[in-house]
This record gives structure tokens, C-alpha cells and sequence, in this order.
């Protein structure tokens, strides 16, 4: 083999190897990027239609929630005993739920 034909080989086994760099690399941060995309929250069960009165004595119609993944408390704003650890779970469910990135596919309605 010549020296030019030996420089052109070791030039290719460079550029294939640089190559193959490059390529794991793209796989790598195309894996890393992939896991943190929020994926499709299933479907359990379908929240019948029904409309509800808010806290200001306004209407709240579920169908407002189509769509979207529903976590629903019904709550007695007075009750001294169990109301409040409900709520303290919603408030948890809310963070974990934003801290997911699901926040435009998950309808809290306490």
C-alpha cells in the first residue's frame, strides 16, 4: 500500500469515527430529551356531565374538563375532621402534577 493510499485510509477510519461520535451522541440527547416529554395520561373512567356550585356560588359545569384528566374532592369547607387532610392531599396531588409538566392535561376540581 502506498503512503497516499495509507493517509486516504486513515483519513476514512478518522471521518467514520468522528462519524460515530457525533451519531451516539445525537442518540444520547435524543433519549435524554424523549424521557422528559410528558406522555399521554390514560383513561380510567369518563366523568358523567354534571354541573356543580364553586366555592362563589357559581356554576361549574364538568363538561369544561373534557379532555383532560379529572381529580375531583368534594369537600364541606366546614368540617373540622377529615376535610383538611383532603385538601392537604389535593394540594400535593396539584404540585406533583406540576412539577410532571401535566399541568394543561390534568383539571383539579376541589
Amino acid at each position: 500500500m502506498t503512503n497516499a493510499g495509507r493517509k486516504m485510509s486513515r483519513t476514512l477510519w478518522l471521518r467514520l469515527g468522528v462519524g460515530l461520535i457525533v451519531l451516539a451522541a445525537a442518540v444520547t440527547a435524543y433519549q435524554l430529551i424523549a424521557s422528559r416529554i410528558p406522555q399521554p395520561l390514560p383513561v380510567l373512567m369518563t366523568v358523567p356531565e354534571v354541573t356543580l356550585t364553586d366555592q362563589n356560588g357559581q356554576a361549574f359545569d364538568l363538561k369544561q374538563t373534557r379532555g383532560k384528566m379529572v381529580v375531583l374532592s368534594l369537600i364541606y369547607t366546614h368540617c373540622p375532621d377529615i376535610c383538611p387532610v383532603t385538601t392537604a392531599k389535593m394540594k400535593q396531588i396539584q404540585d406533583q402534577v406540576h412539577l410532571a409538566g401535566w399541568d394543561a392535561q390534568v383539571q383539579l376540581v376541589k
